[in-house]
């Protein structure tokens, strides 16, 4: 089973002696790899063994920054 997969990327540019830019990027989920909720475990319940499709974790998401450092 794909497990889920997040990623950073970021570069950082000198501008000044003593001042710096940077620009970052992350993603989390890249893959988009469901993470479904349990089966129902009451015994003698209708949803017993049951596993509902809805998702557990975050879907995709990704963001990007922009930072001066001085």
């Amino acid at each position: 089973m794909l497990e889920m997969l997040d990623i950073s990327v970021f570069k950082k540019f000198a501008l000044r002696e003593h001042v710096n830019f940077e620009i970052r990027g992350e993603f989390f989920n890249v893959m988009n790899t469901p993470n479904f909720g349990g089966p129902g475990t009451s015994l003698g319940s209708a949803t017993f063994g049951v596993v509902t499709l809805t998702q557990a974790n975050d879907p995709r998401i990704g963001q990007l920054t922009a930072r001066i450092n001085f």
